[in-house]
């Protein structure tokens, strides 16, 4: 996962290369973060937990921020302007027995894009690179890119029964409904599946979920339960003023897969 994260920034500069060449340059770079960038610790989000996770809370975080942060810098040598913005997670939570039980605003995912925001406004060469988060306890953000209201949650608030498109559809309709920011949105990202999708939501409404860059092997118990596994995966692709999705970009891995066995 760590080799794959550090190749976003490569990726990043090859497509806006790629771009020039088909005569479509590249004003401003916007990066949507949905959460779940760390993987928390102890009983709080499956059984096993304890047993499986290799690092602690601590270089959880620092592992991420400096990932992270390495990303951003080398996006940044660029020099085109760039937005992170950033909503939390469920992992990102601090919970007791499963349970979340301090705050919504207490969240990993966030507080680590806040502490790279804070060190980057602090070096001028970076000045270019620009942050939103959420308010306090809100588990959603809507930005403005190029005139679109692109909308940001996790997902874990989408909970209705049927598929994950249904779950979003549901929950979407219920935020239009009571007139909540996010309800606004012309392009909802979504995290939390760990799988890719690119639809036609509602009306003029289009859902992104760019998969995950974690491995989804089939000897888990999820896969072998549910068949729940997916190719980690990174989404990229451009925004004009006319067009909220104008090109669709995915870069696939290939997930972890169990050998058959010679007898």
């Amino acid at each position: 996962m760590v080799g794959r994260a550090l190749g976003i920034s490569e990726m990043v500069k090859n497509d806006i290369k790629m771009l020039a060449k088909a005569g479509k340059p590249v004003s401003h770079i916007f990066i949507p973060i949905t959460g779940d960038l760390v993987e928390g610790t102890g009983d709080n989000w499956y059984a096993m937990q304890n047993f499986s996770i290799k690092l602690d809370r601590r270089d959880q975080v620092k592992l991420v921020r400096r990932l992270l942060g390495e990303i951003l810098k080398e996006i940044a040598t660029l020099g085109i302007p760039v937005h992170v913005a950033a909503v939390p997670g469920n992992h990102g939570e601090n919970r007791n027995s499963g349970k979340a039980y301090t705050t919504l605003n207490d969240n990993d995912d966030v507080a680590i894009v806040e502490q790279i925001a804070e060190a980057f406004s602090m070096a001028d060469q970076l000045s270019h690179v620009t942050f939103s988060l959420p308010k306090r306890d809100r588990l959603s953000l809507t930005v403005e890119v190029l005139g679109h209201v692109v909308g940001l949650t996790h997902g874990h608030l989408a909970r209705s029964s049927g598929s994950v498109s249904q779950k979003f559809l549901t929950w979407f309709k219920a935020m239009a409904a009571t007139r909540d920011p996010i309800g606004d949105s012309d392009l909802l990202f979504c995290g939390h599946y760990h799988t890719y999708i690119a639809q036609n939501l509602v009306g003029d409404t289009y859902l992104l979920m760019g998969g995950a860059l974690c491995d989804s092997p089939d000897t888990g118990w999820f896969a072998q339960s549910a068949g729940l596994t997916s190719d980690p995966c990174v989404s990229k692709g451009t925004i004009t003023r006319d067009q909220k999705i104008e090109l669709l970009l995915p870069y696939f891995w290939k997930r972890t897969k169990t050998e058959a066995v010679e007898i």
